[in-house]
């Protein structure tokens, strides 16, 4: 199996799965493959940096074709994702997260769609923490960009569900209103060009 998904045959996969499925049991095979799609997303991301993005992209594209399939649990592409982010430094996540955004359509859709929804949210916060809001301000922006156009607004994260509200901050207004006449109309004392006319 290992070679299998090293090679991304996905149809070897369904054969071998054919054959096993007297010997093993589904929920067995499903968790093996789980646990050898992740190891070689591992091994991916410990790659050279040069091959990083199109490994990641072709075994993301891989995994997704195996969970859609059923051959696997439907979390397992966005898992795989999360851990190849966690070993990655800062400069090659942002360089993956590309990825992310070009398959944010199949994220959207069924039956993925329910299973990577809170995976994909954890995963995007856990990126945000290891991110200093002052330098990396752009990949903040398009982390939080990307969650805006992938959650839907009723998303519960989005929420104020408990009802929770600051009642301590309080707003002042001025209460006197200024007719427009007085705006208009200026005082006797000249006024240079810049400056501003103070409030008596």
């Amino acid at each position: 199996m290992e070679e299998l998904v090293r090679k991304r045959d996905f149809e070897g996969l369904k054969n071998y799965f054919a054959s096993c499925r007297e010997s093993v049991s589904e929920e067995d095979f499903s968790s093996l493959l789980e646990v050898r799609l992740r190891e070689r997303g591992l091994d991916i991301a410990r790659g050279p940096d040069e091959t990083i993005e199109e490994n990641v992209r072709r075994h993301l594209e891989f995994a997704l074709n195996v969970c859609k399939n059923g051959l696997c649990v439907k979390q397992t592409a966005v898992q795989t994702l999360q851990d190849m982010f966690e070993v990655s430094g800062i400069g090659r996540c942002e360089r993956l997260f590309g990825i992310l955004e070009e398959n944010m359509f199949q994220f959207k859709q069924s039956p993925l769609v329910e299973s990577s929804q809170t995976q994909i949210l954890r995963m995007c916060n856990d990126l945000l923490k290891r991110l200093s809001r002052s330098a990396e301000t752009s990949f903040c922006g398009r982390i939080l960009f990307f969650l805006s156009r992938y959650l839907p607004l009723g998303e519960k994260s989005g929420l104020n569900l408990m009802g929770h509200f600051n009642t301590q901050n309080i707003t002042k207004f001025d209460t006197t209103e200024t007719q427009p006449v007085d705006l208009i109309n200026g005082s006797d004392e000249e006024i240079e060009t810049g400056e501003i006319k103070e409030a008596k």
